[in-house]
């Protein structure tokens, strides 16, 4: 043992054409755009500019954890759907 930590393991994937490397470690950046493409279904903002994204969490092994607000539907919208029905 060289007393150096290890380095995290990265397997590569398989998919039907064959393996394929690992993809590059993502960056928050990245992660915080690809948040800003879902919209609250109620109202034309994204779920990040709303502030419904309190973490995010990028792992040596490439996982991500993002901690968000659970946002439930308006008690409006649901009365709306019930009159629908």
């Amino acid at each position: 043992m060289s007393g150096q930590a290890d380095a995290p393991r990265v397997h590569s994937a398989w998919t039907p054409e064959g393996e394929v490397e690992p993809a590059p470690r993502v960056s928050e950046e990245a992660v915080i755009a690809a948040c800003a493409t879902v919209y609250d279904p109620e109202i034309p903002v994204n779920i990040y500019e709303l502030g419904l994204i309190y973490a995010i969490e990028i792992e040596d092994d490439g996982r991500v954890r993002i901690e968000k607000h659970e946002h439930k539907v308006n008690t409006n919208t649901k009365r709306k759907e019930r009159r629908k029905q």
